[in-house]
């Protein structure tokens, strides 16, 4: 409002020492009115920088600080989100490493809406992703590899972020999603035969064909009358004629509050 009241001044000091017509005056008046009125603009790029102010000619890298900018602009209620802010995303690839959280108070108001606009109608992709680079073919024999895939398996060393292994649950081939590996297909799938929910661990039949000591960072796949739950395997280890497994949080623990299985 101190922006407001300033350019009022001015205007009023115009008409009364200017010679110049009420007519072009008025138009004066106007456009200082609307120069006010405007949304706030953010701009994002992927040849962007976190550390810079979000303009067009300055724009930040990524969306997350574009939207805690906006927030900080609604905090602060700045006078340039009268109109609404703007969020231009220009076109390219954008990786991330975090969720894209939009709060229920990031769509601002009826009068001052918060937009996200991908800029001239061009194709913006926020990707989670990784490109895994270095595939070999596999020519040796694998253990339960059926003999008609021996030379048509392909392997990459997955990268280890922080040090901890991969953990993925979509593959993509050329744009395609491919099918992970699996140890049955179709209806064939092996029963539990016993959860300890106090210790949260689990009995599944032994199979010749499953390497226990590759089993940490599969993913066991309950398949169950109203719900299909997805477990990630944190270790293995064969205890008579079963493999007891133990599972990564949260899962773990969700799965063990249930009356099931």
């Amino acid at each position: 409002m101190r922006e407001a009241n300033f350019l009022f001044g001015v205007i009023f000091k115009l008409l009364f020492m200017s010679p110049l017509s009420n007519q072009f005056v008025l138009i004066i008046l106007f456009s200082l009115i609307n120069l006010t009125s405007t949304a706030a603009d953010i701009y994002v790029s992927t040849k962007g920088n976190d550390y810079n102010i979000g303009t067009k000619e300055k724009p930040l890298a990524t969306l997350h600080s574009a939207l805690r900018k906006a927030r900080e602009l609604r905090r602060l209620k700045d006078p340039t989100i009268q109109n609404g802010i703007k969020i231009y995303v220009e076109n390219g690839v954008y990786q991330i490493s975090e969720p894209i959280v939009l709060r229920p108070e990031d769509s601002g108001t009826k009068e001052s809406r918060t937009e996200i606009i991908n800029l001239s109608n061009q194709e913006v992709i926020f990707s989670g992703g990784l490109t895994l680079k270095g595939w070999k073919k596999v020519n040796a024999n694998l253990l339960g590899l059926p003999k008609k895939a021996i030379g048509n398996v392909w392997s990459v060393d997955l990268p280890s972020p922080g040090g901890q292994t991969l953990l993925f649950r979509q593959l993509w081939v050329n744009d395609k999603k491919a099918v992970r590996a699996k140890d049955k297909n179709g209806d064939l799938m092996s029963r539990i035969l016993s959860w300890d929910a106090k210790n949260q661990t689990c009995k599944i039949p032994l199979d010749q064909n499953l390497n226990v000591a590759q089993m940490a960072g599969m993913e066991m796949i309950i398949h169950q009358w109203w719900a299909i739950a997805n477990l990630r395997i944190k270790s293995a280890k064969v205890i008579e004629k079963a493999i007891e497994l133990t599972f990564m949080q949260p899962e773990s623990r969700i799965q063990s509050e249930h009356p099931w299985p």
